[in-house]
């Protein structure tokens, strides 16, 4: 005899369940969103109001429309990882448990897609020093601390200005994705760029004009107003400035390639508190990237 749709929540409608993850759910207000988004996309493209109606032919439809977009893989997987997460946290919240878990089952071809290794494109020095040049004094500093801290912009925007230390120049925060601590040695320009940049004590280092966090979304824009103010091609990426700055570290003359994952914020042997406690420990590794860019 069929399960009652008491039992499995088959008549719970789609847009409750998004309706309970954005008003329940812990994040960003973009995230926030991105996250309104994503759902409203799969829910017009299974075409249907409830749990129950949802079945594999039309989750497969929804993969299509996104996998077939011509977008990045970034794209599509953030799509297909949030659509999962809103279903589990309903699911955890004991709405339509049964039916949820079917949708779960047809959900499991929402797969990242495979994408080969890129490789890096680190930013020249002529480059960086013609931004730098075409820079007012927030941009000057943002581009710094990028090259010197060896980060992307998503990262650097989610630097606080307590984690920087101006006067032991250091820099101790942690890596958004995986929580591995980051650290830096300051180099003496970084230390006079940001002290020349108007302070907000209490806030994420980088801030718009309104007051709000950057997100990587507005520093990118940022970047390619200041790239186009300054002439140089789409081929320079806000992110060559973080693969410029891990290349220069891993070549670094003597400096160990586990010293360079660290300021790369990448795993390492080292526990995370031993980091914390002695952040000079990536010195040479920023030395080499000082290096290279300023001779």
């Amino acid at each position: 005899m069929p399960s009652s749709p008491s039992k499995t929540g088959s008549s719970v409608k789609l847009e409750k369940l998004g309706r309970l993850y954005l008003d329940n759910a812990r994040f960003t207000k973009h995230e926030r969103r991105r996250s309104k988004l994503y759902w409203r996309e799969f829910v017009a493209a299974v075409g249907v109001k409830t749990v129950g109606e949802v079945t594999a032919k039309k989750v497969l439809r929804y993969h299509n429309l996104v996998d077939k977009a011509g977008k990045s893989s970034s794209y599509v997987s953030r799509r297909f990882a949030k659509v999962k997460t809103i279903l589990r946290f309903a699911q955890e919240q004991g709405v339509a448990p049964r039916g949820i878990d079917t949708i779960l089952s047809h959900c499991g071809i929402l797969k990242r897609r495979y994408q080969p290794v890129l490789q890096p494109h680190p930013i020249s020095r002529k480059n960086l020093h013609i931004l730098l040049a075409g820079a007012g004094e927030k941009w000057t500093a943002a581009l710094l601390c990028a090259l010197n801290f060896c980060m992307y912009g998503a990262e650097l925007a989610f630097v606080e200005r307590a984690d920087v230390d101006l006067t032991k120049g250091t820099l101790v925060t942690a890596r958004k994705r995986n929580r591995v601590t980051r650290v830096a040695v300051l180099w003496p320009r970084t230390i006079r760029a940001l002290r020349e940049m108007p302070q907000q004590p209490g806030s994420p280092l980088f801030i718009s004009q309104v007051g709000m966090r950057y997100q990587s979304e507005d520093l990118r824009r940022n970047f390619v107003r200041l790239r186009e103010r300054v002439g140089l091609s789409e081929s320079v990426k806000f992110s060559d400035i973080r693969d410029g700055a891990y290349v220069a570290a891993v070549n670094g003359k003597d400096v160990p390639l586990e010293q360079a994952r660290i300021l790369g914020g990448r795993m390492t042997d080292v526990r995370d508190r031993d980091i914390k406690r002695n952040p000079r420990i990536v010195a040479d590794a920023c030395a080499a990237v000082e290096k290279h860019y300023f001779g």
